[in-house]
C-alpha cells in the first residue's frame, strides 16, 4: 500500500523539479523594457494593408534592383548604389534628372533627345528649325543673332554689327534690301569662267550653301562690267560659321562702295573671306577688273581683255597670243587688292590660261 502511494508521488516530483527549472531559466532570460510603455515599440513592416504605411529608411524591392526609394529634404526621390540622387519629385510637381533641385516641370541636366520629336505647347517639331530670327532677340529691331551660346540662349548683337533683322545661319536670305556675296569654296580655269559659265558656276555653289535666290559672278568682260551685276541695295554681307557662331561681315553699303577708297586705302569694310558654307577661304580670285578709288574701274583692257578666259578660237588650236592682261583679287584684302591684282602672261598665253585656277565672287541678285 505504502509503496503505491510512493509510486504516484514521485513522478509527481520530478515533474514539479523540472518546471522549476524552466521557469528559473525564463526569469533569468528575459530582459525588461528600457523605457516605459509606449515607448520604444518597434516598427510594423510594410503589408499589403490598405492603411498608410511610412519607412524611415531607404527601400529596395528584390536584390536585382540597383536603385533605391529614398527622399531629399520632403521629395520623393531615387538613388544608385553609390548614393547618388538619379531622379527627384518636388512638392511643387517640379521633376528633376540629375539635379536635384529642379525649378521647372521638368529640369534636366543633360542632353534631352524626341525619338519623334519634341512639343512646345501646341507647337510640336520633328527637327530643329534651319534658322533663328531676330525676333529671338530682347530688341529685335536693334539687335540680330550671332550664334547660340552653351546655355542653349541665343547670342545677339546688335545692329552695328551685323545686317537688320539678319537670320542665321548663313544660308537664310537677309531682310529688306541687303545682299549676300561669298568666294566660291573650289577654283576654276579661265576656260571655266567664260561666257555664261561664271553664273552658272556661283548658282551651283550658292545651292550648295543652301541659299535661295540667284547669284552672279562679279566678273568682267565683254558685254558685262561689275555694276550689271551689283544690283542697287542697301549693303552686301559676307557670312562665315566660326564657331557655334555666325559671323556676319559688313562689305559695301553701296555698288559704288567697292570702288571708292577710304582714308586708310581700303575699298571694302572687310575681305570677302567665307565661301557659300561659311568657312575661311584665302585664295585668289577671277575679276578682270581693277577699283579705280572714286567709285568707277578699269578692266584689263584693249583686245587682249577677254583672253584671260581663254576665249580666242586660237587657244583650241595650239595657237599663241601675246600678252594679255589678267587682274584678279585675293579673297583675303580689303585694299585695292581685293580685285585689282595684275597678271601680265607671255607669248604662250593659252597654255597658261588653260593652267591658271583661280575662285570667283558671287552677289546675290
Amino acid at each position: 500500500m505504502k509503496s503505491k502511494k510512493y509510486n504516484k508521488v514521485l513522478p509527481l516530483c520530478v515533474s514539479v523539479s523540472v518546471l522549476s527549472v524552466i521557469v528559473g531559466f525564463t526569469i533569468l532570460a528575459w530582459t525588461e523594457p528600457t523605457v516605459a510603455p509606449t515607448g520604444g515599440n518597434v516598427s510594423a513592416p510594410l503589408n499589403t494593408g490598405s492603411v498608410a504605411q511610412t519607412k524611415s529608411g531607404n527601400l529596395n524591392i528584390g536584390s536585382g534592383l540597383k536603385y533605391w526609394l529614398t527622399k531629399v529634404g520632403d521629395s520623393f526621390a531615387l538613388k544608385n548604389n553609390a548614393g547618388a540622387i538619379k531622379f527627384i519629385i518636388g512638392q511643387d510637381g517640379n521633376v528633376g534628372i540629375g539635379t536635384t533641385n529642379p525649378s521647372q516641370k521638368l529640369d534636366v541636366a543633360g542632353y534631352v533627345k524626341g525619338q519623334t520629336g519634341l512639343c512646345i505647347g501646341s507647337d510640336c517639331r520633328t527637327s530643329w528649325p534651319d534658322g533663328i530670327s531676330a525676333s529671338s532677340c530682347p530688341d529685335p529691331a536693334n539687335q540680330w543673332v550671332v550664334g547660340i551660346g552653351s546655355d542653349g540662349k541665343v547670342i545677339c548683337q546688335t545692329n552695328a554689327g551685323g545686317p537688320p533683322g539678319v537670320t542665321s545661319p548663313c544660308s537664310k536670305s537677309l531682310v529688306g534690301n541687303n545682299k549676300r556675296i561669298f568666294v566660291t569654296s573650289a577654283t576654276y580655269n579661265g576656260d571655266a569662267v567664260r561666257d555664261g559659265k561664271a553664273d552658272t558656276i556661283c548658282q551651283t555653289h550658292a545651292n550648295a550653301g543652301k541659299m535661295s535666290g540667284v547669284f552672279k559672278a562679279l566678273v568682267s568682260y565683254s558685254g558685262r562690267n561689275p555694276y550689271d551685276v551689283l544690283k542697287l541695295a542697301n549693303s552686301f554681307w559676307n557670312c562665315g560659321k566660326v564657331g557655334a557662331n555666325y559671323d556676319w561681315k559688313p562689305i559695301a553699303n553701296s555698288p559704288s562702295a567697292f570702288f571708292t577708297q577710304d582714308g586708310a586705302g581700303n575699298y571694302l569694310e572687310n575681305p570677302i573671306q567665307y565661301n557659300e558654307v561659311g568657312n575661311y577661304q584665302s585664295v585668289d580670285v577671277w575679276t578682270n577688273f581693277k577699283p579705280t578709288g572714286s567709285g568707277n574701274f578699269t578692266t584689263g583692257g584693249g583686245a587682249t581683255s577677254d583672253r584671260w578666259r581663254c576665249g580666242a578660237p586660237a587657244c583650241y588650236s595650239g595657237a599663241s597670243w601675246g600678252k594679255p592682261t589678267t587682274i584678279y583679287g585675293k579673297s583675303t584684302s580689303k585694299n585695292v587688292g581685293w580685285a585689282g591684282n595684275s597678271d601680265s602672261w607671255g607669248s604662250n598665253y593659252c597654255s597658261n590660261c588653260m593652267g591658271l585656277y583661280k575662285a570667283l565672287y558671287c552677289v546675290e541678285q
